[in-house]
Protein backbone atom coordinates (compact mmCIF):
# COMPACT_ATOMS: atom_id res chain seq x y z
CA UNK A 1 0.00 0.00 0.00
CA UNK A 2 1.22 3.50 -0.74
CA UNK A 3 0.94 4.76 2.86
CA UNK A 4 3.11 1.92 4.08
CA UNK A 5 5.79 2.23 1.39
CA UNK A 6 6.05 5.95 2.06
CA UNK A 7 6.33 5.34 5.82
CA UNK A 8 8.91 2.57 5.40
CA UNK A 9 11.17 4.42 2.97
CA UNK A 10 10.87 7.70 4.89
CA UNK A 11 11.73 5.98 8.18
CA UNK A 12 14.46 3.56 7.20
CA UNK A 13 16.11 5.02 4.15
CA UNK A 14 17.15 8.08 6.11
CA UNK A 15 19.36 5.87 8.25
CA UNK A 16 21.52 2.80 7.82
CA UNK A 17 19.17 0.22 6.33
CA UNK A 18 20.44 -1.89 3.48
CA UNK A 19 18.56 -3.49 0.62
CA UNK A 20 19.70 -6.33 -1.59
CA UNK A 21 18.06 -6.64 -5.00
CA UNK A 22 18.23 -9.16 -7.83
CA UNK A 23 17.68 -7.85 -11.34
CA UNK A 24 16.74 -9.61 -14.56
CA UNK A 25 17.04 -7.50 -17.71
CA UNK A 26 17.17 -4.33 -15.57
CA UNK A 27 13.97 -5.19 -13.66
CA UNK A 28 14.12 -5.84 -9.92
CA UNK A 29 12.56 -9.29 -9.49
CA UNK A 30 13.54 -9.95 -5.86
CA UNK A 31 14.56 -7.92 -2.81
CA UNK A 32 15.53 -8.27 0.84
CA UNK A 33 15.81 -5.39 3.31
CA UNK A 34 18.22 -5.56 6.25
CA UNK A 35 17.46 -3.35 9.26
CA UNK A 36 19.99 -3.27 12.13
CA UNK A 37 18.92 -3.22 15.77
CA UNK A 38 20.67 -3.56 19.11
CA UNK A 39 19.80 -6.45 21.44
CA UNK A 40 20.69 -6.34 25.14
CA UNK A 41 21.40 -9.90 26.31
CA UNK A 42 21.28 -11.53 29.75
CA UNK A 43 24.84 -10.33 30.46
CA UNK A 44 23.66 -6.76 29.76
CA UNK A 45 25.88 -6.66 26.68
CA UNK A 46 24.49 -4.92 23.63
CA UNK A 47 24.73 -7.05 20.51
CA UNK A 48 24.00 -6.12 16.94
CA UNK A 49 21.13 -8.06 15.35
CA UNK A 50 19.81 -7.82 11.81
CA UNK A 51 16.14 -7.92 10.85
CA UNK A 52 15.52 -9.38 7.39
CA UNK A 53 12.43 -7.58 6.20
CA UNK A 54 10.15 -7.58 3.15
CA UNK A 55 11.76 -10.56 1.45
CA UNK A 56 9.93 -10.75 -1.86
CA UNK A 57 10.27 -12.30 -5.29
CA UNK A 58 7.96 -11.76 -8.24
CA UNK A 59 5.79 -14.89 -8.72
CA UNK A 60 7.17 -15.70 -12.17
CA UNK A 61 10.74 -15.75 -10.75
CA UNK A 62 10.07 -17.95 -7.69
CA UNK A 63 11.60 -21.40 -7.39
CA UNK A 64 14.79 -20.37 -9.19
CA UNK A 65 16.95 -19.91 -6.08
CA UNK A 66 17.03 -16.11 -6.34
CA UNK A 67 15.93 -15.43 -2.74
CA UNK A 68 18.31 -18.09 -1.52
CA UNK A 69 21.16 -16.14 -3.17
CA UNK A 70 20.00 -12.88 -1.56
CA UNK A 71 19.72 -14.54 1.85
CA UNK A 72 23.20 -16.01 1.49
CA UNK A 73 24.60 -12.54 0.70
CA UNK A 74 22.67 -11.04 3.64
CA UNK A 75 24.06 -13.67 6.02
CA UNK A 76 27.59 -12.99 4.71
CA UNK A 77 26.98 -9.27 5.35
CA UNK A 78 25.80 -10.09 8.90
CA UNK A 79 28.88 -12.20 9.60
CA UNK A 80 31.38 -9.69 8.18
CA UNK A 81 29.70 -6.84 10.09
CA UNK A 82 29.63 -8.82 13.36
CA UNK A 83 25.87 -9.16 13.82
CA UNK A 84 25.07 -11.78 16.46
CA UNK A 85 21.95 -13.09 14.78
CA UNK A 86 19.44 -12.44 12.04
CA UNK A 87 15.69 -12.67 12.45
CA UNK A 88 12.62 -12.38 10.26
CA UNK A 89 8.86 -12.70 10.47
CA UNK A 90 7.46 -14.92 7.70
CA UNK A 91 4.44 -13.43 5.94
CA UNK A 92 2.70 -16.81 5.65
CA UNK A 93 2.69 -20.03 7.68
CA UNK A 94 4.07 -22.14 4.82
CA UNK A 95 7.20 -19.95 4.68
CA UNK A 96 8.41 -21.31 8.03
CA UNK A 97 9.51 -24.52 6.29
CA UNK A 98 11.24 -22.53 3.54
CA UNK A 99 13.26 -20.55 6.12
CA UNK A 100 13.92 -23.68 8.21
CA UNK A 101 15.62 -25.17 5.15
CA UNK A 102 17.82 -22.07 5.05
CA UNK A 103 19.15 -22.37 8.63
CA UNK A 104 16.46 -20.37 10.44
CA UNK A 105 14.89 -21.72 13.62
CA UNK A 106 11.24 -21.15 14.54
CA UNK A 107 11.28 -19.06 17.72
CA UNK A 108 7.60 -18.12 18.11
CA UNK A 109 4.50 -18.69 16.01
CA UNK A 110 5.43 -15.55 14.07
CA UNK A 111 9.23 -15.28 14.20
CA UNK A 112 12.25 -17.24 12.99
CA UNK A 113 15.87 -16.74 13.95
CA UNK A 114 19.13 -17.50 12.23
CA UNK A 115 22.04 -17.57 14.61
CA UNK A 116 25.22 -16.09 13.19
CA UNK A 117 27.34 -16.53 16.28
CA UNK A 118 27.05 -19.50 18.61
CA UNK A 119 23.73 -19.24 20.49
CA UNK A 120 22.35 -22.60 21.52
CA UNK A 121 18.72 -23.75 21.51
CA UNK A 122 19.01 -23.91 25.32
CA UNK A 123 19.71 -20.19 25.40
CA UNK A 124 16.63 -19.48 23.23
CA UNK A 125 14.40 -21.59 25.52
CA UNK A 126 15.21 -19.23 28.40
CA UNK A 127 12.81 -16.63 26.99
CA UNK A 128 9.07 -16.24 27.38
CA UNK A 129 6.98 -14.30 24.87
CA UNK A 130 3.78 -12.50 25.87
CA UNK A 131 1.35 -10.56 23.72
CA UNK A 132 0.51 -7.11 25.07
CA UNK A 133 -3.25 -6.51 25.06
CA UNK A 134 -3.29 -2.72 25.52
CA UNK A 135 -5.28 -0.76 22.98
CA UNK A 136 -3.51 2.54 23.69
CA UNK A 137 -0.26 2.32 21.72
CA UNK A 138 1.20 5.36 23.43
CA UNK A 139 0.84 3.64 26.80
CA UNK A 140 2.41 0.45 25.41
CA UNK A 141 5.44 2.21 24.00
CA UNK A 142 5.90 4.37 27.10
CA UNK A 143 6.09 1.12 29.09
CA UNK A 144 8.49 -0.42 26.59
CA UNK A 145 10.69 2.68 26.60
CA UNK A 146 10.77 2.83 30.41
CA UNK A 147 11.48 -0.88 30.63
CA UNK A 148 14.33 -0.85 28.12
CA UNK A 149 16.01 1.95 30.10
CA UNK A 150 16.38 -0.37 33.10
CA UNK A 151 19.76 -1.95 33.61
CA UNK A 152 18.28 -5.47 33.68
CA UNK A 153 16.45 -5.04 30.33
CA UNK A 154 17.31 -7.65 27.71
CA UNK A 155 15.95 -7.47 24.16
CA UNK A 156 15.78 -5.31 21.05
CA UNK A 157 16.45 -1.65 21.83
CA UNK A 158 13.97 0.45 19.89
CA UNK A 159 14.34 4.14 19.20
CA UNK A 160 11.41 6.55 19.24
CA UNK A 161 11.51 6.49 15.45
CA UNK A 162 11.17 2.70 15.49
CA UNK A 163 8.27 3.00 17.95
CA UNK A 164 6.37 5.33 15.63
CA UNK A 165 6.98 3.16 12.58
CA UNK A 166 5.96 -0.09 14.28
CA UNK A 167 2.95 1.48 15.99
CA UNK A 168 1.54 2.87 12.76
CA UNK A 169 2.18 -0.40 10.94
CA UNK A 170 0.90 -2.75 13.63
CA UNK A 171 -2.33 -0.97 14.28
CA UNK A 172 -3.04 -0.27 10.63
CA UNK A 173 -2.74 -3.99 9.91
CA UNK A 174 -4.62 -5.10 13.04
CA UNK A 175 -1.48 -6.63 14.55
CA UNK A 176 -0.27 -7.03 18.08
CA UNK A 177 2.73 -6.25 20.24
CA UNK A 178 4.79 -8.95 21.96
CA UNK A 179 7.24 -8.66 24.84
CA UNK A 180 10.10 -11.13 25.31
CA UNK A 181 11.06 -11.85 28.92
CA UNK A 182 13.81 -14.02 30.27
CA UNK A 183 12.21 -16.88 32.23
CA UNK A 184 12.85 -17.04 35.95
CA UNK A 185 14.93 -20.02 36.95
CA UNK A 186 13.03 -20.49 40.25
Amino acid sequence: EDWYLELFFHTYFERNASTLVYKVDGLIVSMLHMIPFLFKDSNLCEKKVLYFYALATLPEHRGLGIMEQLMKRAKEYALVNEFSLEFLIPAEEQLFEYYKNREFTKFTSKTTLSVTQKVSQLQLKRYEINEIELSDCKEVFEKIYQYQQKEEFKGILLSERDFVFFTKTLFHEGGGIFMVYEKNET
